[in-house]
């Protein structure tokens, strides 16, 4: 097997388990079963188990939420409503590469599973829960300029708050997404179904939409 096939056999299966039973719940022999791999082999790719976890975090966690690798923002910015269908295509994808990872959970489980993953990231590694944060305060900055661009080119109404709008957009994701883990997970049609509807209230109308 190729070094790469071992990396991301070895990575995908560390994740899965980092996921459903934490840090502390996971042992080296853990991952030497789950792989059928022996400790050389994964040292040969992490110097130990929280090296292990840090780059499982990484490359699954921090940097598919990180919105510069989700979207081409240069392509997918000419306007609010295309950042909208452009946006929550990105989480639909997102979801689909987490939710295949954790074999044999329900979605519901995979969802309250990332979900109590998130809250330990803070104290397991609180460097990437920074980097977490300032992915997320990316993602808000980017909202407010695309709304302000909206403004710009008559898209929207003049007289928004595009800072509150924004929060309101972000907020609405992260807010539905906890809500739902409590089910079967986040609806992202639901969600953007909900975004169009703020959408709808403030964007600029046609004089013959208005008489």
């Amino acid at each position: 097997m190729q070094k790469n096939n071992r990396q991301d056999r070895l990575f995908n299966a560390a994740f899965k388990l980092f996921l459903l039973h934490q840090y502390k719940g996971v042992t080296l022999t853990d991952i030497e079963k789950e792989t059928g791999m022996t400790r050389g082999a994964i040292f040969y790719h992490a110097k130990n188990k929280e090296d292990l976890y840090r780059k499982v975090v990484k490359r699954y966690w921090i940097d598919r939420q990180n919105l510069k690798k989700k979207m081409d923002l240069k392509k997918d910015c000419s306007s609010l409503k295309e950042f909208i269908y452009s946006y929550t295509g990105s989480i639909s994808r997102t979801m689909n590469g987490l939710h295949s990872l954790p074999a044999g959970c329900t979605v519901q489980q995979a969802s309250q599973a990332y979900l109590s993953f998130l809250m330990q990231l803070k104290e397991t590694a609180p460097d990437l829960h920074d980097e977490y944060l300032s992915n997320r305060t990316y993602e808000l900055f980017t909202w407010n300029d695309v709304l302000r661009a909206a403004v710009a080119n008559g898209e929207i109404s003049e007289d928004i708050d595009t800072y509150a709008f924004a929060q309101t957009f972000l907020f609405l994701f992260y807010g539905q997404t906890f809500w739902e883990a409590l089910d079967n997970g986040l609806n992202v049609d639901q969600l953007r179904r909900n975004y169009l509807k703020i959408y709808d209230a403030i964007r600029v109308k046609k004089d013959s939409e208005t008489e």
